[in-house]
């Protein structure tokens, strides 16, 4: 605004000047009343052209001098030579006015097409950052499906963990009663305590003719897999039994019992067995005795004794008394199988046996004999007996153990 304005009055001076010299000597004192002047105007426009307009203007009323006419020729020559200098110098800075208008101007213009580039450029920009905004609208609704996806999946996987540890006990359960099944089968399968190892615990025997019953096994003397089939210990039980009880077993299996005839026939008539008989006296002394042949004959022959063998042969030892008895049928007090025919054996020494005689007594043995506690036999045979081992008095504990020959079964 301040450059238009200089011009304008730059242009007033020019055109008085101008006025002044065409007619300098007609010159006339103006009255004061004011007179419109036609001016030439400069304006630069947006695009930095320059353009004039022709504007009238307003000047100051002039003073009016009562001089004469030299005077006057005086003061408009010194007047015109003012006025020649100050539009001289009006001229250079119109001229320097215009051409800073114009560097101006072509700044403007510059920076109008710098902002016009930037302009561009951000145009550009956010069009890419609304296409980045699409994208990562579109990646977060892949995120969600991805999340939502996962999350399913966990769900998924969560719920076959479940079926998978369910799966896994029922088949543990499957493995224990295919396990319990195994054990069964073996339990039945078993016909003596070789096939427990090393147990020595009450096992499920499975002998042909007898259907399953109860045992005690034995692997704590002369090797393992024998099966208990009499034990005397405490007198806690009657050994003066009838035939039926000799026959079916009787008494504890943790203590005193007798396993039965019927069971022992079956047993030693389907394999070769071998015997083991454990004794001990009241002062603590111990013997074992071992029998390389065992075999009890069915009822039919009254459970007889139809074989035994002392591993050392039948006259070294204490294998002599019961080899003594070879060939002899069971008795009890009911049922009277023995060769002395003045009275019954089982019933005078209070014990079913394989006796023989009742009247010999130099190889006598009785092992399910009434229990005395420390009283002596002497040469009469009751109590529980072993002549050969102890003749003074009666046993404080008897074992009898079976197992099949070991050397038959490799």
């Amino acid at each position: 605004m301040r450059y238009i304005l200089g011009i304008i009055i730059l242009c007033l001076a020019w055109q008085v000047c101008l006025t002044s010299s065409k007619s300098f000597s007609h010159l006339e004192f103006i009255p004061e009343e004011e007179q419109p002047q036609s001016v030439e105007m400069i304006v630069v426009n947006e695009q930095g052209i320059t353009e004039t307009y022709d504007q009238t203007v307003q000047e100051e009323p002039l003073v009016k001098l009562n001089v004469s006419n030299s005077e006057k020729d005086d003061v408009d020559a010194v007047n015109c030579e003012v006025k020649a200098e100050d539009v001289s110098k009006m001229k250079r800075q119109v001229a320097a006015f215009r051409s800073k208008i114009m560097a101006d101007a072509a700044k403007v213009k510059e920076l109008k097409d710098l902002i016009a580039a930037y302009e561009a450029q951000i145009d550009s920009n956010v069009a890419a950052l609304n296409e980045q905004r699409e994208q990562i609208g579109y990646l977060n609704n892949s995120i969600a499906i991805y999340k939502t996806t996962c999350s399913n999946k966990d769900i998924e996987l969560t719920d076959l963990q479940v079926r998978a540890r369910a799966d896994a006990a029922k088949l543990r359960q499957k493995d224990e009663q295919l396990s319990e099944c195994k054990d069964r089968i073996n339990t039945l399968a078993a016909s003596s305590c070789l096939t427990f190892g090393n147990s020595s615990d009450i096992q499920v025997l499975n002998v042909p003719g007898v259907g399953p019953f109860m045992a005690p096994c034995e692997s704590r003397f002369q090797g393992s897999g024998w099966t208990v089939i009499q034990r005397r210990l405490d007198g806690s039980v009657n050994f003066n039994r009838n035939w039926n009880d000799y026959r079916n077993g009787f008494g504890d299996l943790n203590g005193e019992f007798f396993i039965g005839l019927e069971k022992l026939h079956r047993m030693t008539a389907a394999q070769p067995h071998e015997l083991l008989v454990f004794l001990e006296t009241f002062t603590f002394r111990t013997t074992f005795i071992t029998f390389s042949k065992f075999l009890v004959g069915s009822e039919d022959t009254d459970y007889e004794l139809q074989q035994i063998e002392f591993n050392g042969g039948y006259y070294d030892g204490n294998g002599r008394t019961l080899t003594y008895n070879i060939g002899q049928k069971f008795s009890t007090h009911d049922r009277d199988n023995d060769n002395y025919w003045i009275k019954n054996c089982a019933k005078a020494f209070k014990g079913g046996w394989w006796f023989n005689s009742c009247k010999n007594l130099d190889y006598f043995a009785n092992l399910n004999g009434e229990y005395k506690e420390y009283n002596p036999a002497g040469y009469n045979g009751e109590g529980i007996i072993w002549k050969e081992f102890d003749y003074t008095t009666s046993l404080s504990s008897v074992q009898m153990m079976i197992r099949p020959k070991i050397e038959e079964n490799n």
